[in-house]
């Protein structure tokens, strides 16, 4: 199934700028079999970290950690580029391959002391998630 998951992961070079090979993860979501063994596997794995929380990054992390957090009967906190949230936030610097953004999540979403999984879509060079990580924190 894994193999079978790789090979619905297309690279779109140059998208969405020169230079950038673009991993479009449509496909796996799309066949419901390949979705839900990724989903399954990812719950198994945060399982045995003992989170009280999930957190998603925008915007395709939501179709992992929103299932996973289901999965697992937990809360989902979100974590989105800045502006896209109406209440109160904290915020971060978060540049990646593409450009320099800031992530935010409401101010109340994870409690001091909470054990936190972040779930993103792929990792290209970490930095959204290690400024994901930097925001929990």
């Amino acid at each position: 199934m894994i193999d079978r998951i790789k090979c619905k992961i297309f690279e779109v070079k140059n998208f969405p700028k020169p230079g950038v090979g673009f991993k479009d993860i449509t496909p796996v979501v799309r066949d419901a079999e390949c979705y839900g063994y990724a989903v399954d596997r990812l719950a198994a794995w945060a399982k045995k970290k003992k989170p009280q929380v999930i957190a998603g990054i925008e915007s395709r992390g939501f179709l992992f950690a929103a299932p996973v957090a289901n999965r697992l009967g937990l809360g989902l906190a979100i974590i989105r580029k800045k502006g896209k949230l109406p209440r109160r936030t904290v915020s971060v610097r978060a540049p990646n391959e593409y450009a320099v953004e800031h992530f935010e999540m409401h101010a109340d979403s994870i409690v001091a002391g909470e054990m936190v999984v972040i779930v993103v879509d792929l990792i290209a060079t970490g930095s959204s998630s290690i400024s994901s990580i930097d925001l929990v924190q």
